[in-house]
């Protein structure tokens, strides 16, 4: 029996006719309640108990009268206990206290309330993520564990429980080693078992880090493809193909992987022990290599183009600007232009004021509105000169020039222009005052 099956679900399963309902009345060690029948197997029975001193739910499990018998048996149980009482890491389930209890050896564990891994994988292969972050707990467990000389020998989907919170633990610490002889032959747990045992060990070799970090591929293989390294479904064919053929390769079965990743769960499946990682805390290491392998190549890929938006292409804004500056320029040119033939207007027909000397200080201090440049053009045909007659002793001319409007090559000319005793004088034209 695997203590994995102590916290399949947080309601109460019913207990099974073949197992008489435990009494409350006489606690274990006169200090664990028997509350509900969790499960049980070829070794014993888990309870969910009460601890009534530190009033807290505990998973009791306690060997059957035919196995505690075996003085073989119980020692190695008993052993198996204490050692696994001294794994301390959060991946591990807790022992609190073991003992017997009318002739029966039993051990009080940490009670959890999660589903265990195999119900995950019977309901789908789980995604790389997941599984990455199930091996890293697995393994660290494990190295946890090699580190204080305890083995496993038992690691499978089953004896891997999820806390509430998600965290993975794993359960029955050295506590089936008692069992060994039964694992094999116990009803429905043959074929079952059999699968996640390394190769070695169906020849008789001891049980070595080696042989859990196999069945560790072995779950870990399971949890990608949904399915076993070999697919022999009965004990026989499962030796034989086991002892004669290698694995399947995951690859084809699950083309998504990532190599990396497949390549560590590979290595792990080895037939030869050396092949293997030597120990858990090195296959973890290998993982996280190819965790941060694959992190680097996915931010190495070059960036995706950028979505396109809806708008000119580049040649029509390009022709868009164009044609506004053209505009501005224009428009620019339109605004000077009238003000130039305004200003000309002014000064040539004296603006209302028949004194030069007001015409004069009109177009002198006349300038151009804020922000509009005005370029001083020149006229294609008409050069105008003005020049007025006045009884002053000095006179004033003011010339006004237009901006070209045709190719032709604009032709100014200035008459200058004197006045002597109150009369004018021009080349080409005599006036009186």
């Amino acid at each position: 029996m695997s203590t994995a099956e102590t916290a399949l679900s947080t309601a109460e399963p019913p207990l099974s006719t073949a197992e008489p309902a435990p009494s409350t009345a006489d606690a274990v060690a006169g200090r664990y309640e028997l509350r509900a029948v969790l499960g049980r197997g070829a070794t014993g029975v888990v309870y969910r108990g009460r601890d009534r001193v530190l009033q807290r739910d505990v998973a009791i499990k306690i060997l059957h009268l035919e196995v505690a018998g075996e003085d073989a048996t119980s020692v190695r149980f008993q052993k198996g206990t204490r050692l696994a009482a001294r794994i301390n890491h959060p991946n591990a389930v807790a022992i609190f206290d073991t003992g017997t209890h009318e002739g029966q050896p039993f051990v009080v564990m940490e009670y959890l309330s999660g589903e265990t891994l195999a119900a995950l994988i019977a309901a789908q292969p789980l995604p790389c993520s997941q599984v990455r972050t199930i091996a890293t707990q697995l393994l660290g467990a494990l190295a946890a564990a090699h580190r204080r000389g305890v083995i496993h020998r038992d690691i499978k989907p089953a004896n891997l429980l999820f806390t509430s919170a998600g965290a993975l633990k794993v359960v029955d610490f050295g506590i089936a080693t008692g069992a060994e002889g039964n694992m094999v032959t116990g009803p429905g747990l043959v074929v079952g078992t059999l699968a996640y045992l390394a190769p070695e060990r169906l020849q008789g070799a001891p049980a070595t880090p080696q042989s859990d970090i196999y069945s560790a591929g072995v779950v870990l293989y399971e949890a990608l493809t949904g399915q076993k390294p070999f697919s022999a479904d009965t004990p026989a064919t499962l030796l034989d193909e086991m002892s004669n053929s290698s694995p399947r390769d995951l690859a084809p079965l699950r083309p998504d992987v990532d190599p990396r990743l497949t390549r560590v769960v590979m290595r792990a499946l080895q037939t030869d022990p050396k092949a293997r990682y030597a120990t858990a805390a090195a296959m973890a290491n290998a993982l996280e290599r190819s965790r941060r392998s694959n992190v680097k190549k996915r931010s190495s890929l070059p960036a995706p183009p950028p979505t396109p938006t809806i708008g000119a292409s580049p040649i029509e804004e390009g022709s868009r600007r164009h044609r506004l500056r053209g505009l501005r320029v224009f428009m620019a040119s339109a605004v000077a232009l009238a003000a130039a033939s305004c200003v000309g207007a002014f000064a040539f027909y004296g603006g209302g004021s028949s004194h030069p000397s007001q015409r004069t200080s009109l177009v002198a201090t006349e300038s151009p509105s804020p922000g509009v440049d005005v370029v001083p053009v020149v006229s294609t045909t008409v050069a105008t000169t003005t020049a007025p007659t006045t009884t002053s002793s000095s006179s004033t001319t003011v010339q006004t020039t237009t901006r070209p409007t045709s190719t032709t090559a604009p032709t100014t000319t200035t008459s200058p222009s004197t006045t002597t005793g109150g009369r004018t004088r021009s080349k080409g034209k005599r006036t009186n005052d």
